[in-house]
């Protein structure tokens, strides 16, 4: 009897708890099986939105993905690739792109120098006068403008109370500065009658809808810092290149270039093209003496009147393109038709070559040698240049050089197929890291100019504490700046964590 009550029991309180286990255990896995099905999906979008940005900016425009408009285009058909492609991959392909945007808080595209976020945001009310100006609308109070300049069209400053606003329902005074109002009768499109415009944004009205989602400007990686005498803005990228502006004393700076341990370089001789040497980390980590030598570069080249792709030597130019050698010694380029274009109906390219000048560390002069006879650009000194030969000149605009006299240094070759890019980079980061070492050398993250005079931000509400002041130590103070726990490379991680927060 007893073992029949306890059978009893045991049915009636075991029974379900085992039934509520096992649902809430399917749940899970269901739940497990969908997230892993969303992120397989999401990864797979996101791929295909790389492989857009991608295609748009480096294999079919690369010389101008840099210019921001250019990006900005890019980014956005970027982002309109993951949102059909993630349609495609649930399942419900042809949905509009808002329906989709429901469902995407926000998309960040983190760049090789900084990054755009394309999320939801305020929008302001709008329209274009006759002009086609874009001017904002305020609410029915008109208030202030910080622009002086008079609209055409339906719009006109009033002039009886010059730096003052009014209400157009009382007439009553409001302090503010000069206005725009619409013109007595004017009705710019037969929506917005009784309202007045801006062209201040900071005074528009919002609109009444619902946040929509926009591609927000780009933010670079960057921080301010100041030091006695020192103000500057620095970016970063993602790799040891940064940009510099500001003001040392009494001088304004604008410099950019890659950061490297000088120490590392040697045997960089004054006014001479001798190889240099340089110092790296070998596979068991032990120093090892590297000679930077000339290059003799070479790929395969396919052009429309070849019947397969060829092996051709090239070089660099000074317009960062690709100049070709056929097996006569003929130089050419290919264009984005895949045609040969001969450089003898083209201006004179020219490859560079770095020298350190002088005594002074800091301190560099550009030559150039002419791959093909010809005439060089307007204003130059020289009436005609031979291949081979090596000139001075002064760039003028990305790849036209104005040549103002021959040059000779200890070292140079006539070789025209030699490239000298290798030896072009540690020259100009020795030179630039050497200037960065002694002007801002001193800097720390302490001297950071923080936004707000705190460290503490919020996001969405919640407050954080800034990590930014746990890096102790001159930021560029070079030593080992190629190990990822240097100085250096802990407050770039920092800088780029607080931008992207």
């Amino acid at each position: 009897m007893k073992l029949a009550n306890l059978t009893v029991i045991f049915i009636i309180i075991a029974i379900p708890i085992i039934l509520m286990v096992s649902f809430y255990l399917s749940l899970q896995i269901d739940t497990l099986n969908m997230q892993a099905s969303y992120n397989t999906k999401l990864l797979e979008s996101s791929k295909d939105a790389i492989e857009a940005f991608e295609m748009t900016t480096v294999e079919l425009n690369e010389e101008n993905s840099e210019i921001s408009d250019v990006k900005r285009k890019n980014v956005l058909a970027s982002i309109n690739t993951f949102i059909s492609s993630f349609a495609n991959n649930l399942g419900i392909g042809g949905t509009s792109t808002e329906y989709m945007l429901a469902y995407i808080p926000a998309v960040a595209y983190t760049l090789y120098d900084g990054y755009y976020i394309y999320s939801p945001a305020e929008t302001k009310e709008t329209i274009k006068n006759p002009d086609n100006v874009t001017v904002f609308m305020t609410a029915s109070l008109i208030k202030e403008s910080k622009n002086t300049g008079k609209l055409t069209g339906p719009f006109e400053i009033d002039e009886s109370k010059e730096n003052k606003a009014i209400n157009t329902d009382t007439n009553e005074i409001v302090e503010g500065k000069i206005l725009y109002k619409p013109k007595e009768g004017a009705t710019p499109d037969g929506t917005y009658d009784g309202f007045a415009f801006t062209l201040n944004p900071d005074d528009a009205a919002t609109t009444n809808s619902d946040e929509q989602h926009i591609l927000k400007p780009f933010i670079p990686y960057s921080s301010r810092y100041k030091k006695g005498n020192i103000d500057v803005t620095i970016n970063y990228t993602l790799d040891n290149f940064i940009k510099i502006y500001g003001k040392i004393g009494a001088n304004y700076q604008n410099k950019s270039g890659y950061l490297i341990n000088t120490d590392k370089v040697k045997d960089i001789k004054s006014n001479s093209a001798e190889n240099i040497k340089v110092e790296v980390s070998g596979p068991k980590d032990e120093n090892i003496t590297v000679e930077i030598q000339p290059e003799n570069l070479s790929e395969k080249v396919y052009y429309k009147s070849l019947t397969e792709p060829g092996t051709f030597d090239y070089v660099y130019t000074t317009d960062k393109t690709k100049v070709y050698f056929d097996d006569s010694g003929n130089t050419f380029q290919v264009n984005d038709s895949k045609e040969r274009i001969d450089l003898t109906n083209l201006e004179v390219k020219y490859k560079e070559l770095v020298i350190k000048t002088g005594s002074d560390e800091t301190e560099y002069t550009k030559i150039y040698q002419a791959l093909e006879d010809g005439n060089p650009i307007d204003g130059s000194t020289i009436e005609t240049v031979e291949k081979g030969n090596w000139y001075y000149g002064e760039e003028t605009a990305v790849g036209n050089i104005k040549i103002t006299g021959t040059a000779s240094y200890y070292g140079l070759s006539n070789n025209i197929k030699l490239d000298y890019s290798a030896r072009n980079y540690y020259i100009e980061s020795y030179v630039f890291s050497k200037w960065v070492e002694e002007n801002l050398g001193a800097i720390k993250a302490e001297n950071m100019e923080v936004i707000n005079g705190t460290q503490t931000a919020t996001v969405n509400g919640q407050e954080f504490q800034s990590n930014l002041y746990t890096v102790t130590g001159e930021i560029f103070n070079l030593e080992g700046i190629e190990n990822e726990n240097s100085v250096f490379n802990k407050h770039k991680r920092e800088i780029i964590k607080r931008n992207n927060n």
